[in-house]
């Protein structure tokens, strides 16, 4: 299955980090993505659109958006290449320099709470923006407490 994540925002000098209202995923099965909601009651957790429907969508708003230009395809592992729980992925951005600078985040909210959510629901388990931490000592003794966290997307 392909999940592709789009940010349909003509003003690519405004796109500082994604705007959640702009954010759009793309499958050929609506429910991959979005809550099964009434007939007529937009999804608050994210926005779908079919792959036919993005292609229209791309050819009218950018129409030789690319000539002249360089697109970056940089493949990426969320993980060690052919480890048991890595997950491959391909950043595609037109900025050599954004290729560097939003690696910290590819994997946080492009890969980790998008894609990985997918992921997780097929092979039974759960992506979340949470931190569970327990701490051990050098000496190999662990320290009697665990700590939850909640991490916002605005912190």
């Amino acid at each position: 299955m392909v999940i592709c994540i789009v940010n349909l925002d003509v003003n690519i000098f405004k796109d500082v980090a994604r705007v959640e209202s702009k954010t759009w995923m793309v499958t050929p099965d609506k429910y991959q993505t979005v809550a099964h909601t009434p007939e007529g009651v937009e999804p608050i957790m994210g926005h779908w659109m079919s792959p036919d429907t993005l292609s229209t969508e791309l050819d009218s708003r950018f129409p030789g958006c690319m000539a002249g230009r360089i697109m970056y395809v940089i493949p990426f592992s969320m993980g060690p290449v052919g480890g048991a729980l890595s997950k491959i992925g391909v950043q595609v951005n037109l900025s050599i320099m954004a290729i560097g600078a939003y690696v910290g985040d590819l994997g946080k909210k492009c890969f980790a709470l998008r894609i990985a959510s997918n992921i997780a629901k097929d092979e039974g388990w759960m992506a979340e923006h949470m931190l569970i931490m327990g701490v051990t000592r050098p000496n190999g003794k662990s320290v009697s407490s665990i700590t939850g966290r909640v991490i916002l997307s605005e912190c």
